[in-house]
């Protein structure tokens, strides 16, 4: 296997710890993305990557729908000490969206 060959060539000396170090790393990456499972558990790691996409997406819309719509209502004194063009630029949202 990859984990017996990086740990002979790192033994030897002929592999830096940079290079230890990487093929590690390349090797778990190797095995987080199902190499060593079998057939059945390939189809099912597949099925799992699918519906968690699926969810990623579902969520990600979620909230961009949430940020269009969510608005909070301040007053002036909430706005009290910041600076005049914030405040004016804030006043203009508001009527924007029909708020006074």
């Amino acid at each position: 296997s990859m984990y017996d060959i990086r740990q002979e060539m790192a033994n030897k000396g002929e592999w830096t710890a940079e290079q230890v170090r990487l093929a590690e790393r390349v090797y778990t990456a190797f095995v987080r993305m199902g190499v060593k499972l079998n057939e059945e558990e390939k189809k099912e790691y597949g099925d799992i990557q699918v519906e968690l996409a699926t969810l990623q997406t579902k969520f990600m819309q979620n909230i961009l729908k949430d940020e269009e719509t969510w608005e909070m209502v301040i007053t002036a004194e909430d706005m009290a000490g910041c600076p005049e063009d914030l405040v004016a630029a804030a006043r203009q949202a508001a009527v924007d969206r029909g708020h006074e």
